[in-house]
């Protein structure tokens, strides 16, 4: 049996191979609260959705709560020429789910890019609760500055020379041969690396 915040008391018929995540399924076409809005507790510990049925001590009888998780909306200033974009989510999320919400609302890539509440870089791990992010907080989308590889190389005339590019964007890595092969008018494969460092 659950019982959600409004004393609506209902029974369920499961296995213990099943699994909590399979009992918030039935709970949401039941009371039509979403699977992640709901914490589901017994003798209030918290219940986890990956779990079977038996490795949570459950047994015929077994009175579960539902608690409902309130969806916040936040603001996010995706920069200029963007509008901002509110987006819906749960305490639980982590901040990459946070980040894969907005590219959908916004259509905007998340690639090397970061978010930033109250002067912090938000790390992608952490949950929206753990950096205290509330209904109505207002978050900011930076483009992390690109990672530089240096390559070191030895021209077919002993000079020693280096190069610097961005190895995750291709545009860079073959404008970077292209350099190294016009210069030395010869095929990439006969200049010499021997150091290649990440700054």
């Amino acid at each position: 049996m659950f019982k959600s915040s409004d004393y609506v008391v209902q029974s369920v018929n499961l296995l213990g191979s099943d699994t909590i995540e399979m009992l918030t399924q039935i709970i949401c076409q039941r009371v039509f609260i979403l699977p992640k809005q709901q914490q589901l507790k017994k003798n209030g510990q918290i219940l986890e959705h990956s779990k079977t049925l038996s490795k949570s001590n459950l047994k015929n009888g077994d009175i579960i709560f539902v608690d409902i998780l309130p969806l916040c909306k936040i603001t996010i200033n995706t920069g200029k020429g963007h509008k901002p974009v509110t987006v819906e989510v749960l305490p639980n999320d982590t901040i990459s789910e946070v980040k894969d919400h907005l590219q959908k609302e916004s259509g905007l890539s998340m690639y090397n890019r970061c978010l930033i509440h109250e002067g912090a870089v938000l790390e992608e791990h952490k949950s929206v609760d753990d950096y205290n992010i509330k209904d109505g907080s207002i978050l900011f989308l930076f483009q992390r500055p690109p990672e530089l590889v240096a390559l070191t190389f030895q021209r077919t005339s002993g000079e020693v020379s280096e190069l610097k590019f961005n190895p995750r964007d291709p545009d860079s890595v073959q404008s970077t041969i292209q350099n190294i092969i016009k210069d030395e008018n010869e095929s990439a494969s006969k200049s010499h690396v021997y150091e290649c460092k990440q700054f």
